[in-house]
């Protein structure tokens, strides 16, 4: 679907167009070696019920579509932290260069009128490398929260703030828009906003074809976790530890928080909810360990109550080697960062794969067996089962997923 509001990504004074290079996503100039740090002042910072994601602010919004594009990584490396939320903010002028990459909402476009434009991506470029980007949303329309189609409401569109910030963001990474370059295709990144409200297939293959490199082992500190409300099974990649208390205590936020653990074969508890004492208590009753940590490579559950975000531990991204070398049999519940899909770990270090798609209310599923059978024997089966194909999916270092090893 698209309509007559729209993206805009302008770059004042030194924008600079590059030849198409690529049958699908266009890519913008080099970002800079350390990629950006993006000050979000979004106000007004007063929580508010979103549509779609709960109790909320915009800054948190904008925060959530920055770990979006950090999940994907970016790059060839891929690097999972290459946008940081500055904490505290700087406060700077977006429409002129002074080092501060600004995120805020504006009544006008630097003095101009927006028009029907929705948000503007403004870029500063020096000597062929991008060195600034500034981030306005038009205050002057009505936006709102929420997934799937575009809502209408009260004779006129009700923008979702959080797929206009993801598609923002994208130019901030460095892609831009590939129907304006005459390609078809189905993304976030096209000019106009439509009923895709996350990242396709032909954006993450954008931002992993921007010629930027990670370190040998990139560090995670940066990379957020996206929780929605109800079950949402995520994973630790990072080779650091996940603190329970710590990174789940808001009981507003969480209702509890499981890990499995295989060797005992039972489930680890925590709740916010419930003192130490309390916790103990009912995991003792019901034959359940206290959750305490979520180590390195480690998949676990969270019940949300709404939506809300949680880092990851400082540390760097852990190999799939480390599940394939300690293969035990049976059911384990794990997380890499290494960014394989499935097919690339295959057999013989397991027999099925699955992994929960909290939006969708799904499973994904990948079985090497069936795979080697050829043709479409694997997909068919998905279909048949109503699961999803992971496809060129791959496993970020947020992604918690079950295997069974033989």
């Amino acid at each position: 679907m698209k309509f007559g509001r729209k993206f805009i990504a302008a770059a004042f004074l030194l924008l600079q167009f590059l030849p198409q290079s690529a049958p699908a996503f266009v890519l913008l100039p080099e970002p800079p070696a350390s990629g950006f740090t993006m000050n979000l002042d979004l106000e007004p910072s007063v929580p508010f019920q979103s549509i779609g994601y709960g109790i909320t602010t915009w800054n948190k919004l904008a925060e959530m579509a920055i770990a979006t594009w950090n999940a994907a990584g970016i790059g060839s490396g891929p690097d999972f932290g290459f946008l940081r939320v500055a904490n505290p903010p700087a406060v700077g002028n977006p429409c002129a260069r002074d080092g501060i990459n600004e995120v805020r909402w504006s009544p006008d476009n630097c003095g101009f009128s927006f028009g029907d434009v929705i948000a503007i991506t403004i870029r500063w470029i020096v000597n062929g490398l991008r060195v600034e980007e500034d981030v306005l949303f038009n205050s002057n329309l009505p936006f709102d929260a929420y997934r799937g189609p575009l809502r209408y409401s009260n004779g006129h569109w009700l923008n979702d703030f959080h797929r206009v910030a993801v598609h923002e963001f994208g130019h901030v990474v460095g892609l831009d828009h590939p129907n304006a370059a005459g390609q078809k295709v189905t993304a976030i990144m096209n000019s106009h906003m439509s009923n895709v409200d996350w990242l396709q297939p032909d954006d993450i293959a954008g931002a992993r074809a921007i010629a930027w490199s990670a370190a040998s082992d990139p560090q995670l500190s940066s990379v957020t976790l996206i929780f929605n409300v109800g079950w949402n099974l995520a994973g630790n990649g990072s080779t650091g530890t996940l603190d329970a208390a710590s990174a789940f205590g808001n009981s507003s936020d969480v209702l509890s928080v499981w890990k499995w653990l295989s060797v005992e074969a039972k489930w680890a508890l925590y709740s916010p909810s419930l003192t130490r004492q309390q916790l103990a208590n009912y995991a003792n009753t019901n034959g359940h360990a206290v959750l305490t940590t979520i180590n390195s490579g480690e998949g676990f559950w969270v019940n949300a109550s709404r939506t809300f975000a949680a880092r990851l531990p400082p540390g760097t991204a852990i190999s799939s080697a480390s599940f394939q070398s300690a293969r035990a049999g049976g059911w384990r519940l794990v997380a890499t960062g290494d960014n394989k899909t499935p097919r690339d770990i295959g057999s013989p270090y397991l027999s099925t794969l699955w992994a929960w798609d909290a939006v969708k209310a799904k499973w994904y599923f990948y079985a090497p067996s069936l795979d080697a059978k050829g043709g479409t024997y694997l997909s068919d089966y998905i279909t048949s089962k109503g699961y999803l194909d992971f496809g060129t999916k791959t496993l970020d270092p947020t992604t918690g997923f079950w295997v069974n090893q033989p």
